[in-house]
């Protein structure tokens, strides 16, 4: 008998219980009295459930989880007033989803005596998981009217509201909890998180709710126990990003990278934020800091690669991209944003060489076929950019039809004016405007190729003065107006278009040609051939194509 008690008294001390007492080994009189016999029932019922709880702990040991769990439950039965081990049954309960069970056990403690605070939040967390509302609601506010730092009840509380789309008391049942004094740092920091999740699923509400949200974010980081707490500290600075404090959440995050040098999390997080915010130079630090860490990242190097491209540093761009496509064969985005920057230095060997690259490896796709027609197209070879242009259309019709926008079919109508396809192009620009009414771009192109083949002249004029009205600081809209004008035999009236168009196009220092033909063009045509000459020559002066040479030269002759 003294073997088998050591054994429970060691079982229990594993589980973390205390044995009480044996009535009979303290028993003196050769007949007990009703006292020491209650004593010894109470004591063998422990002793019973222990044991049992015991075997228990055996059993899942051995991976016998349903034994196990008829093991705990025995334990339970046989001293309901053990109030610790009722919890921990319940617990190994309600992780088995054997939520009646775990209410019955709780229960059988709750009708015995006044039961703890924390044995109410549990309570309260297995009437809601069990979907039992009316009953959750009154056992939380129980466990929070005896213990309001435990965190569990306000959580269960907050849960049970939000279920029955009760946003106004959910939110309150937080505000509620904020006012508890003398929490634990954590209470304080879940406390936040649940806010959070709150405001992320009510967007409407983050602009009243803020303030508590920071100051329930300030409470933690102020807090002492908070200062070499990292994981902490990353919780609390993503919450901060959240909520738009993003220099705050930029200083913690600081601290934890220079803290903790090896871990890359942190600066990867300061990288987001400073691309969230457009901050180009923070966020160039913080990948430069990554690649000498980790050179061989290739999402790192892109991004290295891209900042050098919106800066047009097309070495640098050249450099990162090629390591990138390197480091990472199957980074598709990488081959077309390096066909591209090629492509602006006008280097097309090299641009065709990387799209080709990306034709052997990944299978025909839209960006592949639509970044070989941008190729084509800046290159003047507008056949093969219609080719591609078609086939980018027929495979984003199967794949991807999102792709197929306004814009795009935009570019596929230019391609096809360049390429004198004028009827085709006429049926891709009004397609255009039949997607997107009114677009200004399309209006001004289409009225543009009529009037220069004189076709529909009127129609035209209509399509170019919308076009003006939506911008009326566009050159080329305003060089169009002017143009079309002149096309109808109204020089005179084209002439204030035109020379608003080159006005603004000086004030920009743009350097395109045509605006100073045309303006030279109406000019002559009124016989003003001095400031004729004067705009042919700025054309020249720009480019020195073979039609404003003649009709400069014949210019020059009737001024002799």
């Amino acid at each position: 008998m003294k073997f088998f008690r050591r054994l429970i008294v060691l079982s229990t001390l594993l589980a973390g219980f205390d044995p009480c007492p044996s009535p009979a080994d303290a028993a003196t009189d050769d007949q007990p009295s009703e006292e020491q016999e209650a004593a010894e029932k109470a004591f063998n019922d422990r002793v019973e459930a222990l044991a049992r709880f015991a075997t228990g702990i055996s059993k899942e040991l051995n991976k016998k989880s349903d034994e196990a769990l008829e093991e705990f439950f025995k334990s339970v039965k046989a001293d309901p007033s053990n109030e610790r081990l009722v919890l921990d049954v319940a617990r190994r309960l309600l992780r088995k989803q054997k939520i009646d069970e775990a209410i019955e056990i709780m229960d059988s403690v709750r009708s015995k005596k006044d039961s703890s605070a924390i044995l109410d939040a549990v309570l309260g967390a297995a009437h809601h998981q069990n979907k039992n509302a009316i009953q959750a609601i009154a056992v939380t506010e129980s466990a929070i009217r005896k213990d309001p730092k435990i965190l569990l009840a306000h959580r269960t509380l907050f849960q049970v509201f939000n279920s029955q789309k009760k946003r106004t008391e959910a939110l309150d049942v937080l505000k509620r909890a904020a006012k508890v004094e003398g929490v634990p740092l954590l209470f304080t920091v879940d406390l936040a998180q649940l806010l959070m999740e709150h405001l992320r699923i009510h967007p409407d509400l983050r602009q009243t709710e803020r303030p508590l949200l920071i100051q329930l974010l300030d409470r933690a980081r102020k807090s002492r126990g908070s200062r070499n707490n990292f994981l902490l500290l990353d919780r609390l600075a993503d919450m901060y990003s959240f909520i738009g404090e993003r220099d705050t959440s930029e200083d913690l995050l600081m601290r934890l990278a220079e803290r903790y040098p090896d871990q890359m999390g942190f600066r990867r997080r300061l990288l987001q934020n400073y691309l969230e915010k457009n901050d180009r130079k923070g966020a160039l630090i913080q990948i430069e800091k990554i690649l000498l860490e980790q050179p061989t990242d290739d999402r790192m190097n892109y991004l290295r690669g891209a900042l050098a491209a919106d800066d047009e540093d097309w070495t640098t761009a050249i450099d990162y991209y090629s390591k990138a496509i390197r480091f990472n064969e199957q980074f598709e985005r990488v081959y077309y944003d390096l066909a591209y920057v090629y492509m602006s230095q006008d280097e097309f060997d090299e641009c065709f060489k990387v799209l080709e690259k990306a034709r052997k490896r990944f299978k025909q796709n839209y960006q592949l076929e639509y970044y070989t027609a941008l190729a084509y197209n800046r290159k003047e070879d507008y056949a093969n950019s219609v080719k591609h242009y078609t086939a980018a259309e027929l495979v984003a019709k199967q794949d991807e039809p999102s792709r197929l926008t306004h814009l795009f079919y935009f570019q596929m109508g230019a391609a096809y004016e360049r390429n004198k396809d004028y009827a085709r192009a006429t049926q891709v620009f009004q397609k255009v405007l039949k997607m997107q009414p009114g677009f200004p771009d399309a209006l001004n192109y289409l009225g543009y190729m009529w009037a220069e083949r004189g076709e529909k002249l009127d129609e035209a004029k209509t399509m170019i003065e919308k076009a003006v009205a939506t911008e009326p600081d566009n050159a080329a809209f305003l060089d169009s107006l002017g143009w079309v004008l002149y096309m109808m035999g109204k020089a005179h009236e084209s002439i204030p278009w035109l020379e608003r168009a080159v006005e603004l196009t000086d004030e920009k220092k743009e350097t395109d040609p045509t605006l100073f033909d045309h303006l030279a063009d109406a000019y002559f045509h009124t016989k003003n051939y001095r400031k004729a000459l004067a705009y042919y020559q700025k054309a020249v002066k720009i480019k020195a194509k073979p039609e404003i040479v003649e009709k400069l030269e014949k210019t020059k002759k009737l001024l002799r």
